[in-house]
């Protein structure tokens, strides 16, 4: 649960549900004292997402990612990122509604370098993207290719000058945790990204 305090956003999204329910697509993108708000309207993500993805491959530290579908253009993003040597994280639930999208997210990992964990046990609607522990990226979107050529779809960026508020912030708020003892995730080794078993896996490291 996200709780909103400022004002003029708040009435901004109840302004889009009103349009949405009338069959009005918005396009939308506005900064607001919390940060950034992005309307997708099915029809110009690649113009309003063009700086989205511009930031996660500039990323300088580290991007971790919990999303069930994530898929290109932003796999192109994170790629560029690991391939300077940014830790690139990507969590997916291990029971995914879209079976195929594991095999696919697999090989596309393993083909680009990126670091893949499963969320175990369930399917796991989170839709978030942290950059540099400072950076957070949330909302309906799911970070794909739907997202980007054809959905309405919501996403908020909000930042914040102390990068430990942020993570402690966000982090529970969208399950992405770090605590290596109540790690809910299952890494999984490259072993089986190239289709080998594993018989274990560490959780991931501090």
């Amino acid at each position: 649960m996200i709780r909103i305090d400022d004002p003029a956003l708040v009435r901004c999204l109840a302004e889009d549900f009103l349009e949405t329910f009338r069959g009005r697509n918005q396009t939308l993108d506005r900064s607001f004292d919390e940060g950034r708000l992005i309307l997708l309207d099915g029809l110009n993500g690649n113009a309003l997402l063009k700086e989205v993805l511009d930031q996660i491959a500039s990323a300088r530290e580290e991007v971790f990612v919990e999303s069930a579908y994530v898929s290109g253009p932003f796999l192109d993003a994170l790629e560029t990122a690991a391939r300077r040597g940014i830790r690139v994280v990507i969590v997916v639930p291990e029971v995914n509604n879209w079976k195929w999208h594991d095999a696919y997210t697999r090989i596309e990992c393993c083909r680009r370098g990126l670091e893949l964990h499963h969320y175990r046990g369930s399917m796991n609607h989170v839709k978030a993207v942290l950059i540099d522990s400072r950076v957070l990226m949330l909302g309906s979107c799911n970070f794909d290719y739907f997202a980007y050529y054809l959905h309405q779809d919501l996403l908020f960026i909000t930042t914040d000058r102390n990068p430990r508020a942020a993570v402690q912030g966000a982090r529970p708020r969208c399950r992405i945790w770090r605590g290596r003892a109540a790690c809910p995730w299952r890494t999984i080794s490259p072993g089986e990204l190239a289709g080998r078993p594993s018989a274990s896996a560490p959780p991931i490291p501090r």
